[in-house]
């Protein structure tokens, strides 16, 4: 993966959040999203991960989240979400 965005509702909504920059410490780049009111207005919280090549791939969340972060360390890139 070398990016990754969290958007609010289906994908084809195409409603991406802005992350909160939270750059620091061992990190490259750290973006944060604070992400329950979405599911406090009926609605699911999806994900997109590029990949080098232009891959995607899209996943929507089966269960609440509350937080989500992407983060990136020299090459090692993640994005997750947790309660």
């Amino acid at each position: 993966m070398i990016d990754g965005q969290v958007l609010d509702g289906p994908i084809v909504d195409n409603a991406i959040l802005q992350g909160d920059d939270m750059s620091a410490g061992r990190f490259d780049e750290r973006d944060g999203w604070i992400v329950g009111y979405v599911y406090e207005q009926g609605r699911k919280v999806s994900l997109e991960c590029n990949y080098a090549g232009g891959g995607k791939t899209f996943v929507t969340t089966a269960k609440r989240v509350d937080r989500c972060l992407f983060t990136r360390r020299k090459r090692a890139v993640r994005l997750s979400c947790y309660r």
